[in-house]
C-alpha cells in the first residue's frame, strides 16, 4: 500500500500537477488524522474498560470489609450489652444485700472489666490511587 502511494505521489511531482499534489498530500494528512483519532478511541475504551474492572476489585472488596466490620461491631454491642447487664445486676445486688452471692458477684464483676474496642479493617484505597 506504501509502494502504491509513493508511486502516485512521484508521478503527481514528474507531471508537475502541485494542485493534484497537494490535493493527495491533504487526503495524506486526513487519513493519518483519521489513524490517530481511532488508536486514541481504542485506547480510552481499553483505559476505561480497566477502570471497571479495577472499580468491580474495590467495590468487592468494601462489601466483605462492611461486612467483617458489621459482624465485629455486632460482637461488641452484645459484649457492651451484657456488661451493662452485669453493672444493673451489681447494683441490684448493692440495693437488695440479701440477693448476693459470691459467685454471681464474682462473674458480674469480671464482666464489667471487659475493654471490647471496635478495630474497623480500613481499606488503602485513598492510597491506592
Amino acid at each position: 500500500m506504501i509502494k502504491f502511494f509513493r508511486k502516485v505521489r512521484q508521478r503527481l511531482l514528474q507531471e508537475n500537477r502541485f494542485s493534484k499534489y497537494m490535493l493527495y498530500a491533504l487526503g495524506e494528512i486526513i487519513l493519518v488524522v483519521i489513524g490517530i483519532l481511532i488508536a486514541l478511541q481504542i485506547n480510552n475504551w481499553n483505559e476505561n474498560r480497566k477502570e471497571r474492572i479495577e472499580e468491580s476489585v474495590l467495590l468487592t472488596q468494601l462489601k466483605s470489609e462492611f461486612e467483617s466490620n458489621s459482624k465485629q461491631l455486632g460482637e461488641k454491642m452484645i459484649i457492651r450489652n451484657n456488661m451493662i447487664t452485669a453493672s444493673f445486676k451489681l447494683l441490684d445486688y448493692i440495693d437488695h444485700p440479701e440477693k448476693r452471692q459470691l459467685d454471681s458477684v464474682s462473674s458480674y464483676l469480671v464482666q464489667t472489666f471487659l475493654v471490647p474496642t471496635f478495630d474497623p479493617i480500613v481499606n488503602d484505597i485513598i492510597s491506592s490511587r
